[in-house]
């Protein structure tokens, strides 16, 4: 007595569902390092330095925790905000070099960040609320 193909296409069906079942299943005890983001568009840039829009933005927040540092290497677009801070005009466009000797901010402790204009500055009261701003968590 055989089987016939209407018959064994059932069996089939379970052995394939049994095998997609089982390797599925994690084999390590450590859970699933996913993480899913929906960000709607694909980002330009994932180079803090770089990123200009708002969804690489969010994508570099979420990666970096806000541990962004300030390289003038990259040519970023908007390094030109910071300009109203004593020597940073020349530090970002490669005049100066050094960064502690130049530009006019300074860590006094762990919280504390000192910021030096070169002059009287209007506009500068929104630097502590900007994003790129912030201090990590």
């Amino acid at each position: 007595m055989g089987m016939s193909l209407r018959n064994l296409l059932p069996v089939v069906f379970l052995v394939v569902l049994g095998v997609v079942a089982v390797a599925s299943l994690p084999f390590s005890g450590e859970p699933p390092a996913d993480f899913p983001f929906i960000n709607g568009s694909e980002p330009k840039s994932l180079d803090p330095h770089l990123v200009t829009g708002q969804p690489e933005g969010r994508l570099v927040f979420a990666m970096f925790e806000r541990l962004v540092r300030w390289d003038p290497a990259t040519g970023a677009e908007y390094s030109s905000q910071l300009f109203a801070v004593k020597g940073a005009e020349a530090f970002a466009t490669g005049k100066a070099s050094d960064f502690e000797g130049t530009v006019g901010m300074r860590a006094v402790d762990a919280r504390t960040l000192e910021v030096e204009l070169s002059a009287p500055t209007r506009g500068t009261r929104w630097w502590p609320n900007s994003a790129f701003h912030r201090p990590p968590r």
